[in-house]
């Protein structure tokens, strides 16, 4: 065995499945292909945008992908759809990536807007 494949080994995640929320571009999606990479098994969460180019770039790899819609901003729902994603999988990494932004004028900005983006960015962390 050589060095590297001797200290890559240790950083193994074969045999384990990662829950990465958020996985559809950027940091989610780069987070989920490195995983993958050390050999997990990805289930990545998305709102409105399938994540079909994530699920390409993780199956390269030689890992499974598995996509589940969650809607974050509404907690009682996605509390009811991740609990009946653990009574599937079970998880043993979790990454919390998922976010939103709402660009609007501070004077003009909605309560609505202000509610959706911390049920997601913070509520749904707690929850």
């Amino acid at each position: 065995m050589t060095t590297t494949s001797y200290v890559a080994s240790l950083f193994s995640l074969e045999g384990k499945t990662a829950l990465v929320t958020g996985p559809g571009t950027g940091i989610g999606q780069g987070i989920a292909v490195a995983l993958a990479r050390s050999g997990a098994d990805i289930i990545g969460t998305y709102h409105h945008t399938p994540l079909d180019e994530t699920k390409e770039l993780v199956e390269q790899t030689g890992r499974s992908f598995h996509a589940i819609q969650v809607d974050f901003a509404d907690p009682k729902s996605a509390k009811r759809d991740v609990d009946a994603l653990l009574k599937q999988h079970s998880i043993d990494i979790l990454i919390n990536n998922a976010g939103t932004i709402k660009r609007e004028e501070a004077a003009q900005y909605s309560e609505e807007n202000w509610h959706t983006v911390m049920d997601v960015n913070i509520n749904s962390l707690f929850f």
